[in-house]
């Protein structure tokens, strides 16, 4: 009877004490049925005390946690200690989920081994783990995992892909003049875009198939458990093919076509890093062409490397004064004289001699280095042809290709005026060559030729037919010159199609009151040919390869600038 009484008051004094506990506490014997819980306890369970007592402890905790949940009751009856906080995840009766951290200790309540168990709510401090945990590892514009999560989750940097394991396939995607829209239309539109982008990528999303945002204009489409090679190269066209369609934002169409690269584990890497850096080498080289999928082949590495050493020579060539122009003379084919030149620019290399276009422009374009080249080649032609002048040319035409990151630079209009002003040449002496990409940008090309047009400089439209302008869009813009590319020069000497192609484009041309330039003479037959259909200029090796300036000047001045080549 006091063995009763004993056990009746000290359970009457567990009761008082937890009552006045901040902390919910319940009390539940060892076939885990609830003997007491406090006010807190209620308040957290959502229910009475009646509705709680005798109910299963597992009633309310979530199944993940269970075996963790016995192992610890079962320690603490038999060695009747405390257990250290444990965290766990319970439901209560309005079917919340709670985040909790458990204590329990072992003792004697009302005749029998029980658990006193004081819990704490720390849903919202685990709300605020999870998300710092969601955003290191997830893009916040777009909601996509970040490369964080690339290195840790695909190939992880500690372990590598298994010898027996699923190939992993990798698409890096970068997306053509994205630079642009940020310049030209601000950093709301661009998030805009990115956030389009994204959810075209999403469409095709899947557990096996995950979009990342790399950073920047970059992004991830990773295929677990790859099939085949083949199955990639089928996603990169269908991403093609999807990111051709333009965009239409705030009622504004915008235009932005994706590169891609493509790489697969394990041969092209075992580790996230080695992974993406052979995709990343196989985007460099799709984004020579553009809008196309490249995928990744070792002699792709050497070819980086040596892109790292033109860099390099680049940065040397600027300088030091590496670099020069050499221009090929413009024939009029009504006269026969030399009507204007293209400025076209090699690098005098020390020990390699001189380098053609071909070895360092590529690579130019592809880095910021572009800019500062195309900076100096239209300030050396300008003060080329002044220099001409002085010796006893008469006036005549330069003109300067444009690189497409030139054109889309927002001080690109100012550098053209900068330079005539310090050279002094008539503004109509210049003409700039642009592609067709550039003049596909209607908007963009329309700001410029608002400040250079009524200055006199002249726009060509170079290697026309090779890309996806037509003359019925350059109608809509005041383009002085169309220069048909090479490749339908050659052509047309073997093929009728191209001959008809290369007479409508002149008489169309001419139609819209635009001249026609030809470009890759390499024959008489070609000169008779074009002079016969009325085309106004024509330049290439039949006439004159590219020749230094010096060498120019005696040219021009044997034929006195009236007489054919």
């Amino acid at each position: 009877m006091e063995e009763l009484q004993r056990l009746q008051e000290l359970a009457s004094r567990y009761s008082r004490l937890t009552d006045l506990s901040f902390d919910p506490v319940i009390i539940y014997t060892q076939d885990a049925r609830i003997r007491f819980v406090n006010d807190k306890g209620l308040i957290m369970l959502k229910g009475t005390r009646d509705q709680a007592l005798g109910q299963s402890i597992f009633g309310f905790v979530l199944p993940e946690y269970w075996e963790v949940l016995k192992q610890r009751i079962a320690q603490m009856l038999q060695e009747g200690n405390q257990s250290p906080p444990a965290e766990i995840r319970i439901r209560n009766s309005l079917d919340e989920l709670l985040d909790v951290e458990v204590t329990g200790i072992a003792i004697p309540y009302e005749g029998q081994q029980a658990i006193l168990a004081i819990i704490r709510d720390i849903t919202e401090r685990k709300k605020y783990e999870r998300d710092i945990e969601y955003w290191a590892y997830h893009d916040e514009l777009t909601g996509l995992p970040n490369r964080r999560w690339f290195d840790h989750h695909v190939l992880g940097p500690t372990r590598q892909h298994e010898a027996d394991g699923p190939s992993v396939g990798l698409m890096f995607i970068d997306f053509d003049d994205f630079k642009h829209v940020n310049d030209s239309l601000g950093h709301h539109f661009g998030d805009l875009l990115l956030q389009e982008i994204a959810n075209r990528l999403r469409e095709d999303e899947s557990d096996r198939r995950i979009v990342v945002r790399a950073g920047g204009d970059e992004f991830m489409f990773v295929l677990l458990d790859m099939d085949s090679p083949d199955q990639l190269l089928d996603w990169s066209e269908r991403i093609l093919a999807r990111f051709r369609v333009p965009f239409l934002l705030l009622d504004t169409p915008i235009h932005s076509t994706c590169s891609i690269g493509i790489a697969y584990s394990p041969e092209h890497g075992t580790t996230s890093q080695q992974l993406l850096k052979s995709a990343d080498i196989a985007l460099h080289r799709a984004k020579l062409q553009r809008n196309c999928a490249v995928m990744f082949d070792p002699q792709m590495e050497q070819v980086s490397v040596n892109r790292l050493t033109i860099i390099d020579e680049l940065h040397k060539a600027l300088e030091h004064g590496w670099f020069e122009l050499h221009y090929q003379p413009q024939i009029d084919l009504r006269s026969g004289g030399i009507r204007g030149t293209e400025a076209l620019i090699r690098m005098n290399h020390p020990r390699k001699g001189m380098l053609p276009p071909a070895y360092f422009i590529p690579t130019a374009e592809t880095s910021s280095l572009m800019i500062p080249i195309g900076e100096w080649i239209l300030q050396e032609a300008c003060r080329q042809n002044m220099a001409w002048q002085s010796q006893g040319l008469r006036p005549m035409t330069v003109s300067v290709n444009v690189a497409i990151c030139q054109f889309q630079e927002e001080a690109f209009a100012d550098k053209v005026i900068r330079a005539l002003e310090r050279s002094g040449m008539p503004a109509e002496l210049l003409e700039l060559e642009i592609t067709e990409s550039c003049a596909a940008d209607s908007a963009r090309l329309e700001q410029v030729l608002q400040k250079l047009k009524p200055l006199g400089v002249q726009v060509s439209i170079d290697d026309f037919g090779t890309g996806y302008s037509s003359l019925s869009q350059l109608s809509q813009v005041s383009i002085d010159k169309l220069k048909i590319d090479r490749s339908f020069i050659l052509q047309m000497m073997e093929h009728k199609k191209s001959e008809n192609l290369v007479k409508a484009m002149i008489t169309m041309a001419h139609n819209l009151q635009i001249e026609v330039v030809a470009e890759g003479m390499e024959a008489v037959e070609q000169v008779e040919m074009l002079r016969l259909w009325g085309c106004d200029t024509a330049q290439g090796y039949y006439f004159s390869k590219p020749i230094p300036a010096e060498k120019l000047l005696s040219v021009y001045r044997e034929s006195k600038g009236d007489s054919t080549m």
